[in-house]
């Protein structure tokens, strides 16, 4: 999949080559209390069927993996091994167990929200992983524009803790409506 011009700005990042979405400068809608991203959904073209995730991450960004995944169960565990393997290839270790477990939450929340929009067979999701060498800057889109809210759920609770569990682990964290979906982005640094 080819890669865009990043615009300056924080945010997600990478074109994939179907739909155009640009995320740059603005107020997030969703932000970390540690730091609080910036960048908001831009503007969008039609002509496919997932938006084009652009970061704006500027080029300190210099890795990127873009991975569509099915709305499935197994797209989680797949998901983190992806993460898992990428880190390692771009020695970043030291990141791997954090960056993991974000996927992990993120990767569930958007295939819950996909398959919530019905339909014979749920939107893939997508899965975007950058690193500047130093960071991981983590990106999960979905077609279901309900954006999720972050809940402190108890501490045996099943659910309803992935957005909080990222809130605490994350440098940074946000979400960005699109026309066709949402992504939710954090970023994990040492």
């Amino acid at each position: 999949m080819a890669a865009t011009a990043d615009a300056p700005g924080t945010g997600l990042a990478v074109h994939g080559g179907r739909a155009q979405c640009d995320v740059a400068g603005g107020q997030p809608m969703t932000s970390s209390p540690k730091a609080g991203g910036t960048g908001t959904a831009r503007s969008l073209a039609s002509g496919g069927r997932f938006p084009a995730l652009h970061s704006g991450a500027g080029p300190a960004f210099q890795h990127r993996s873009l991975l569509e995944l099915g709305a499935l169960p197994g797209a989680v565990p797949c998901g983190r091994g992806h993460a898992r393997n990428l880190l390692r290839e771009w020695h970043l270790q030291a990141l791997a167990a954090t960056t993991e477990l974000i996927v992990s939450e993120l990767l569930t929340n958007a295939i819950a929200a996909s398959r919530r929009l019905g339909g014979p067979v749920p939107s893939p999701v997508c899965l975007l992983i950058e690193s500047d060498r130093q960071r991981a800057l983590i990106t999960v889109w979905d077609a279901n524009p309900e954006m999720p809210v972050r809940q402190e759920g108890a501490l045996d609770a099943e659910s309803g803790r992935g957005l909080f569990l990222v809130s605490v682990l994350a440098a940074q964290w946000g979400m960005y409506a699109f026309h066709d979906g949402k992504a939710v982005w954090a970023v994990v640094e040492e």
